[in-house]
């Protein structure tokens, strides 16, 4: 069945596309009420019909339970209203009283206790809002690592904005090689605590480098320009066998004199 076009979370209408993908919850997607094209009807994740207004009479006529059960069984926020967005500014029209100062500090002070319960009630919504559920965090992390051509470093992620500690939580696993792992990745480190690299990656690096200094590396250029040695006999039993399968084996001599720096620096 076709999806909607439209999603909101927090309040806050999106497009399908700017926080897919999603996790499926029921007859909708997790932490997030769709919109139908109109704009005047959201999606029951109970039953799948649109209406105007989840709660009361709908959801004990389709699921026997309470809104709060609703939101908390569908990732949504407790405060989250499931009305659709022309009921939503009536509402409000209506409803302006001010905040209870005391409620709120009470509040505070929970969180304050206790921290990890903001991001268990909040979970999928607002792991929808920051692209951080679990569905966006391993298509995020797989295309970091078809980007880089390895499993992405601590660093790695923080550069493309993924918090490690973050996506551990959401995962509940320990530490980012068991979150790899769990992603169907490699993990980051071996038993040399080197990165993990892929074979197209380090060919790809030798070619590049030659395509542009029109030369084979020299030893020092290892671990600097290009990925370490260890890096190479990991997944080479010698550079020899890397510089045949990169196409670049006609640069050396057979005598062991090899071209622009190879034999000199023992690569052999």
């Amino acid at each position: 069945m076709k999806h909607a076009d439209k999603v909101i979370i927090k309040g806050l209408i999106h497009s399908w596309e700017s926080k897919a993908p999603y996790v499926k919850s029921g007859e909708s997607q997790r932490g997030v009420l769709e919109v139908n094209e109109a704009g005047d009807k959201i999606k029951c994740h109970e039953c799948g019909d649109w209406v105007a207004f989840i709660g009361g009479k709908h959801l004990q006529k389709c699921a026997l339970m309470s809104a709060k059960e609703y939101k908390r069984k569908h990732g949504l926020r407790i405060k989250t209203a499931l009305m659709a967005p022309p009921l939503i500014a009536k509402w409000k029209n209506s409803h302006s009283a001010a905040p209870n100062p005391d409620r709120m500090v009470k509040a505070r002070q929970k969180l304050k206790d206790n921290p990890s319960l903001y991001f268990r009630v909040l979970s999928y919504e607002t792991r929808n809002e920051r692209s951080q559920c679990h569905e966006q965090l391993t298509l995020r992390i797989q295309s970091l690592f078809r980007t880089l051509g390895k499993t992405p470093t601590t660093r790695d992620l923080k550069s493309v904005g993924i918090e490690p500690a973050t996506a551990c939580f959401v995962f509940n696993v320990r530490g980012v090689d068991a979150l790899m792992s769990l992603i169907g990745l490699l993990p980051n480190n071996d038993k040399r605590g080197k990165p993990a690299y892929t074979n197209a990656f380090l060919i790809e690096s030798l070619r590049d480098f030659f395509a542009k200094w029109k030369r084979l590396p020299l030893s020092s250029e290892y671990g600097t320009l290009l990925p370490s040695r260890h890096a190479y006999y990991g997944h080479y039993k010698s550079m020899l066998e890397a510089y045949t399968e990169a196409g670049l084996v006609g640069h050396y001599s057979p005598s062991g004199k090899c071209g622009i720096g190879l034999a000199r620096d023992g690569c052999l």
